[in-house]
């Protein structure tokens, strides 16, 4: 599946093949991260990650924009949220997501204070049921082809 992302060189490209030919593979999609998978279900898993999730990441920065351009111009905000997912894209390497949570969520913060809001919100069973969709879309479209 096509995927924005791979158009910076930092995209993800998910195969699954019954032959041995990930080097070319390799060669067709470096420098992006190319992995082979295990089965159709995880390449449709793969897919609405790689190929979706920009789209969501997208969303959601333009949720903050539209509350934060009060305070600062677009322009301003636009390449510190860049920079800042690109860095949470690195720690993702080397952390998981609570590791980072942890190391970013002072007590009595404003980190914790959102992140407690979007729990009592039900933010995550939104998120849950979108995704779902997602995935029964891919699995759909994959089944017709």
């Amino acid at each position: 599946m096509p995927n924005i992302a791979c158009s910076t060189d930092h995209g993800a490209v998910i195969y699954y093949s019954y032959s041995n030919k990930s080097s070319i593979m390799e060669d067709l999609f470096s420098p992006n991260l190319v992995k082979s998978v295990n089965d159709d279900n995880a390449v449709n898993v793969a897919t609405l990650l790689s190929a979706c999730l920009p789209a969501f990441y997208a969303w959601y920065n333009e949720q903050l924009k539209s509350i934060l351009c009060g305070y600062m111009s677009e322009n301003e905000i636009n390449p510190i949220m860049a920079q800042t997912m690109i860095g949470t894209g690195y720690l993702l390497k080397d952390y998981n997501n609570n590791q980072i949570i942890k190391m970013v969520a002072s007590p009595q913060g404003a980190t914790e204070a959102t992140l407690a809001s979007f729990e009592t919100g039900n933010v995550a069973k939104e998120i849950h049921q979108a995704l779902s969709i997602a995935k029964e879309r891919i699995d759909t479209m994959v089944c017709r082809s």
